[in-house]
């Protein structure tokens, strides 16, 4: 019979146990962050994780960097977080770089994308794409493989980008032109620290994403995922193979078509 001892050298039930003292649901940040004062490091967090929610002890939620909790718990608010100030960046074309960075380095591994290839693609040049909401801002390509589906399933994901002083319900009728040839497409903006809606405009633009199945996501700092909150999740889309191929054709660069063929050729 495994001994105190023996549990708490387990990884798995050393997150549980940490979870646990947490009130057994907690924010993906701050549970890491518990059990970085035991050496944890991301990788072995996220690896550990995830294996807990594929055997059922933890279930996925949202708040504000992603959540988890026991499934015995009730679903959790958003938890409060120090935010820091609403970014600076006024320009869309300079959230690129941030935001991808924090997609690459944390909203990937809270999806469980692996593998996945994530490209910038507003910044094209005169490349022709199709028409003038037809370009994402960032794309990341990915598939899954389960064990008693025989085949891969792969994934088209979409971003558009807003500072908030861009900010309006058109943004998700940006994201809907992208959902044609995509499996999932979301609208992405900073806001400001704290912001508490008095004039209805999340509210609204909550209400249109949700009617047309676009994720919305807001962050009001760009460094830190720990401000990223999903308010509307992505209803998963099955576009015509023929449109997935014409996306990749026209907006993919030549390297990631070639990351491409090996994931499906090799």
């Amino acid at each position: 019979m495994p001994t105190d001892s023996d549990r708490l050298e387990n990884p798995e039930e050393q997150l549980l146990v940490a979870l646990e003292g947490l009130g057994g649901k907690a924010g993906n940040i701050t549970l890491l962050s518990e059990l970085s004062e035991k050496g944890w490091d991301d990788s072995k967090y996220w690896e550990v994780r995830n294996k807990l929610v594929d055997k059922g002890d933890l279930v996925l939620g949202r708040g504000k960097g992603g959540s988890v909790l026991r499934p015995e718990a009730s679903q959790p608010e958003p938890e409060p977080t120090n935010q820091t100030e609403c970014s600076s960046i006024t320009s869309e074309i300079d959230l690129y770089s941030p935001i991808q960075k924090l997609i690459e380095s944390r909203w990937v591994k809270d999806k469980r994308l692996d593998p996945w290839l994530l490209e910038v693609t507003a910044q094209q040049g005169r490349r022709a794409t199709g028409g003038v909401w037809s370009r994402p801002d960032i794309t990341i390509l990915s598939y899954s493989t389960f064990l008693y589906v025989p085949r891969k399933q792969f994934e088209i994901i979409t971003f558009e980008i807003k500072p908030w002083s861009g900010l309006d319900a058109k943004g998700v009728y940006e994201s809907l032109s992208h959902n044609k040839a995509s499996t999932r497409s979301y609208l992405l903006s900073t806001i400001p620290k704290e912001y508490n809606d008095d004039n209805g405009l999340l509210k609204s633009i909550d209400e249109t994403a949700k009617r047309f199945g676009i994720g919305f996501i807001t962050v009001s700092d760009v460094n830190d995922y720990s401000t990223w909150e999903e308010r509307v999740e992505s209803e998963y889309n099955d576009p015509e193979p023929q449109l997935m191929h014409d996306f990749i054709s026209q907006q993919i660069s030549d390297e990631g078509k070639e990351t491409l063929l090996k994931w499906f050729h090799s």
